[in-house]
């Protein structure tokens, strides 16, 4: 189930400061402390790794309980009526005690010119639980209300992103949009269509693209990214252009061999100016950032 969003709050905000910084960095939340005082980069390295040991003792222990408790309950309903055997009721009441016991985790990342400064932070959730995978809060901790929420659908890329109230009868104000992942070989994208401009008059569309353009590279993070094109006719003349001369608003790219960062971010063009909208920013950083989660998750699987 998709956070219940609040209203418009501080993305103006984001414009405002990306009027001077250009680029948003993202950093890993979950080493803030750490980094607050000078440490050298073995100290880092190290607090890292006790983490990770942590996080992997923690699965390992919560995994061994749930296996005991799914062991046991099936010695007891092989001890039972054939009936009770055949409706699997006990069995079934153990994998669901066994879920909700499973353990969950959960990773703040912070956006910001400094980790210490953050103004936005993001929730990632994985396991067992009721928050949405992924949560934009509207403040600098993930105690800030919810600005907007990503979830997942069983089976399939596709993602459902859940975004503040447009405005009474707007054409492309749909409070849940979703990013469709398409691949035409070599290439891949992730498309979307809302409703953009102050009211959400106008209703184009969007594609998150794979790139390593002279858009990416201004980000001095890693030389491959995604590029988030305007597919409109109409798009303004300025700034970056992609290879079928669409205008390109936002890129996003990880941040290379950073210890403390993720990912930066910027918006360009007619998404720097706000002629886009607030919603629209927040569509653009939402689904970007869930990109890149999804990209780091496959990272991890195929390990």
């Amino acid at each position: 189930m998709a956070a219940v969003c609040c209203p418009f709050q501080g993305i103006q905000t984001l414009w405002e400061r990306m009027q001077v910084l250009r680029t948003v960095n993202v950093f890993d939340g979950s080493f803030r402390a750490a980094y607050s005082q000078p440490s050298d980069q073995a100290s880092i390295i190290e607090a890292k790794i006790r983490q990770a040991e942590l996080q992997l003792y923690t699965l390992e222990t919560e995994k061994n309980r749930i296996l005991l408790f799914k062991k046991r309950a099936e010695e007891r309903a092989r001890g039972r009526s054939s009936a009770a055997i055949r409706s699997g009721t006990e069995l079934r009441t153990a994998e669901a005690v066994a879920a909700a016991v499973a353990v969950s985790f959960s990773r703040t990342l912070l956006l910001g010119e400094h980790q210490n400064q953050p103004f936005y932070a993001l929730s990632i959730h994985s396991g067992f639980t009721s928050s949405p995978p992924i949560v934009l809060h509207s403040g600098p901790a993930n105690t800030s209300p919810p600005l907007a929420s990503v979830d997942y659908h069983s089976f399939s890329t596709k993602m459902s992103m859940t975004l503040p109230p447009a405005p009474k009868g707007s054409p492309g104000g749909a409070p849940v949009i979703e990013l469709e992942y398409n691949l035409d070989f070599p290439t891949l994208n992730y498309a979307f269509a809302m409703g953009v401009g102050p009211n959400c008059e106008r209703l184009e569309r969007f594609e998150w693209r794979s790139s390593s353009g002279e858009a990416i590279a201004m980000l001095d993070g890693r030389s491959r990214g995604w590029k988030l094109v305007r597919l409109a006719q109409s798009a303004g003349s300025a700034g970056f252009r992609s290879s079928d001369g669409k205008e390109v608003v936002a890129v996003w790219t990880d941040a290379g061999l950073s210890m403390t960062k993720v990912a930066k971010f910027a918006f360009t063009g007619s998404g720097l100016t706000g002629e886009l909208g607030e919603r629209w920013a927040i569509m653009a950083v939402i689904s970007g950032l869930a990109i890149c989660e999804r990209q780091r998750q496959r990272r991890r699987n195929n390990g």
